[in-house]
């Protein structure tokens, strides 16, 4: 009788651990990060220019298949607005 009591005992304990690891894992992962990827654009042969920000900051980041580098920092005065290139293309008669 002794030993089925331990034996339930344990599989409490184990169970509370469990439970108590997925919470733990759960609030983690269920929480905001502050890097956001503000835009991409693909260069061919899977390399990746990105603009990553966290909070008010922006860095430029070139990505390829084996490596990732931080290339620089952005400053509010180095974006530019950059029309499509159809809407340059307008009918001058």
């Amino acid at each position: 009788m002794s030993s089925l009591f331990w034996a339930s005992s344990l599989l409490v304990l184990i169970l509370s651990l469990i439970i108590i690891e997925k919470k733990q894992f759960r609030a983690f992962s269920e929480n905001k990060g502050k890097i956001l990827i503000a835009d991409t654009c693909p260069l061919g042969n899977r390399q990746y220019l990105v603009v990553a920000q966290y909070g008010k900051e922006k860095h430029l980041i070139g990505v390829n298949p084996n490596a990732i580098s931080h290339l620089s920092k952005l400053e509010d005065t180095e974006f530019v607005t950059v029309s499509s290139p159809s809407s340059q293309n307008e009918d001058i008669s």
